[in-house]
């Protein structure tokens, strides 16, 4: 075989070589997209309000990035918005103007009203933060911290902001919008009617599982402000 022979079949094989691994990674990528777009999927069934997202990892490579980036800002926020709906079945909040408590932390209630302005402020600040990353610009500066490239960047995007999940997201935010509403006027309210034994401890006695005061004034004034909490209640 002449020099030339030679050099022409291994310049072939040289060829061949960089085709078998072009085409190598090729179908590995669109292997890999394919196992993530299945895992969106799975992810898109799941409840915010109820799972977590933090599942066994199904790609690999810079696929791997963005289906870690996806995962990891859906889990962070189930974990917050999990902990934010624990928080509106408070039972210690429920019974905080029970006759047990009144008997228990009164008459200054120092104890309740530390409570009340801690898981308000606590509830608050969940909320908000909830309604801030469930905006779209969040989830974009979400995305732009993690992923570099933006062939990656416009998959996390697509996998985040596919139709189905912008619905969910606007359903989860319309709840929040409402139940902050509605918690936060029980916080209020709750505050109120403390404030308001703690100013009158002179002018009310428990009795026989009741609370009375030595004025009827008084007892209406307390009798509106439990009347706000208890309408409160019926709408929800």
């Amino acid at each position: 075989m002449t020099k030339r022979a030679k050099f022409f079949f291994i310049c072939l094989f040289i060829v061949l070589d960089i085709f078998l691994f072009i085409g190598y990674i090729v179908i590995r990528d669109a292997t890999m997209l394919n196992e993530l777009k299945k895992e969106v999927i799975v992810l898109t069934n799941m409840d915010l309000s109820k799972d977590r997202y933090n599942r066994k990892m199904k790609t690999r490579g810079n696929y791997a990035l963005v289906e870690k980036t996806v995962k990891s800002y859906l889990d962070d926020t189930a974990v917050l918005l999990q902990e934010t709906i624990t928080m509106t079945k408070d039972k210690k909040l429920s019974k905080i103007l029970s006759y047990e408590n009144y008997e228990k932390d009164g008459p200054l209630f120092e104890e309740s009203l530390s409570y009340v302005e801690k898981q308000k402020d606590a509830f608050t600040k969940n909320t908000d933060s909830l309604l801030e990353r469930l905006e779209e610009s969040s989830i974009i500066h979400y995305g732009n911290q993690k992923i570099e490239d933006p062939s990656l960047r416009k998959i996390y995007l697509d996998s985040l902001l596919s139709d189905d999940m912008r619905k969910e997201f606007q359903s989860i935010k319309q709840t929040l919008l409402e139940d902050k509403v509605q918690i936060e006027k029980t916080f209020t309210v709750s505050n109120q009617v403390l404030e308001f034994l703690v100013f009158n401890q002179e002018q009310w006695t428990l009795e026989e599982g009741e609370i009375k005061f030595r004025k009827q004034s008084l007892y209406d004034q307390y009798i509106r402000m439990i009347g706000n909490l208890t309408v409160e209640k019926k709408e929800e």
